[in-house]
C-alpha cells in the first residue's frame, strides 16, 4: 500500500516530486477569426439593422431617442408624506440619501456630543430607540423631504423641457 497516509488512491507521486499540470497549454486563436455576421454596408447613426437569424432576426423601426418621463408633483408629495425620506427616492436619489443621513445622523451626533437628554456619549445609537426624539425627527424629515421633492421634480421637469 505504500507509506502514504491517504492509501492507494491518493497521489501517485512522491513527496519530493512535482506533479504535472493537468491543464493544457495555451492555444492561440486563429489569425483571422470569422464572425457569423458581417454587415453589408455601414448604416447611418441610429438606423436599425437586421441581425442574423440566430439573434431573433428582423428589424425594429427607429422612433427617436428614449427620454426620461416627466415626474408628477402629486406623486412626489404623496410618496414623501407616506414614506418620508424613502419616498424622496422618486424625485431625487441624492436628496433621499441626504435626508436619511439627516434622520439618523443628527440624533446620533447630538447624542454623542451629550446634547440630548436621552443620549449618552458611550452609546450614541441608543437615542434611536427613544420615540420622544425620533418622532420629532421623523416629522422634521418628512417636512424637509416634501419641500425637497417639489424642488427636485421642478428641476427634473425643467431639464426635460430644455432638452426637447
Amino acid at each position: 500500500m505504500g507509506n502514504y497516509p491517504w492509501g492507494p488512491h491518493g497521489p501517485q507521486s512522491g513527496p519530493n516530486e512535482v506533479t504535472p499540470n493537468p491543464t493544457p497549454a495555451y492555444v492561440p486563436p486563429p489569425p483571422n477569426p470569422t464572425p457569423a455576421y458581417y454587415p453589408t454596408s455601414t448604416p447611418a447613426y441610429g438606423a436599425p439593422t437586421a441581425g442574423p437569424a440566430s439573434y431573433g432576426g428582423g428589424s425594429v423601426s427607429y422612433s427617436g431617442p428614449i427620454l426620461p418621463k416627466r415626474k408628477g408633483y402629486f406623486m412626489a408629495l404623496i410618496l414623501t408624506f407616506l414614506l418620508g425620506p424613502l419616498g424622496l427616492f422618486y424625485a431625487t436619489k441624492k436628496g433621499a440619501l441626504a435626508m436619511l443621513l439627516f434622520l439618523v445622523g443628527v440624533p446620533v451626533a447630538l447624542s454623542a456630543a451629550g446634547l440630548l437628554p436621552f443620549g449618552s456619549a458611550s452609546h450614541p445609537f441608543a437615542v434611536l430607540d427613544h420615540s420622544s426624539v425620533m418622532d420629532g425627527m421623523w416629522t422634521l424629515s418628512v417636512a424637509f423631504s416634501m419641500a425637497w421633492s417639489v424642488v427636485a421634480v421642478n428641476s427634473h421637469n425643467s431639464a426635460l423641457k430644455a432638452r426637447s
